[in-house]
């Protein structure tokens, strides 16, 4: 009896540990809830990771791709075209808005969110960037010295832990008195 409670309870100890163990290890990435922004919605966005990213800003952007574009924190984004026919400004999602302060239309995303932009003198000509956080690093994996310490560190403890809420027999409590 005492031998299947202590295997109950390292049992309950271990699944615990290894529950807390992955859920640190592999905690998801959480994505960012956003409603449609200019048209743009969230199965549009097209995930392009590498490198600067552009978009051909002249009347093709209504149907281009990228105007339902999806980067990281730290990267760029530049319009390329005629900025003085087609005013480039922010428009729709998340605030502050990056897109509203750009330079001769470039824009460099400092924190995630979903930034709506527009053509100032063309309403059609519009879209959006989702800029994501970049993913966290993977916890790093337990070698097989710590994997070992931490299994009797936990067996250890169970035992001490069972011998602590074992109940006395009979014959125990007769040699108290």
């Amino acid at each position: 009896m005492l031998l299947q409670s202590t295997n109950r309870r390292l049992k309950r100890g271990l699944l615990g540990v290894g529950v807390a163990l992955s859920s640190l290890a592999f905690l998801p990435s959480l994505a960012h809830a956003q409603a449609v922004v200019n048209d743009c919605q969230t199965s549009q966005f097209t995930d392009r990771r590498a490198g600067v990213r552009t978009i051909t800003w002249d009347f093709g952007v209504t149907s281009a791709p990228e105007r339902c574009m999806q980067v990281q924190v730290g990267q760029t984004v530049v319009w390329n075209g005629d900025l003085s026919s087609h005013p480039l400004a922010g428009s729709g999602g998340d605030s502050p808005n990056p897109i509203s302060a750009h330079q001769n239309g470039s824009v460099t995303f400092t924190a995630p969110g979903t930034f709506g932009f527009v053509c100032l003198a063309h309403s059609s000509m519009k879209g959006a960037i989702q800029v994501l956080a970049a993913p966290a690093a993977a916890a790093p994996a337990l070698s097989f010295g710590q994997f070992a310490l931490l299994l009797l560190l936990l067996t250890v403890g169970g035992l001490v832990g069972s011998r602590r809420s074992r109940p006395r027999s009979a014959s125990s409590l007769s040699d108290v008195s």
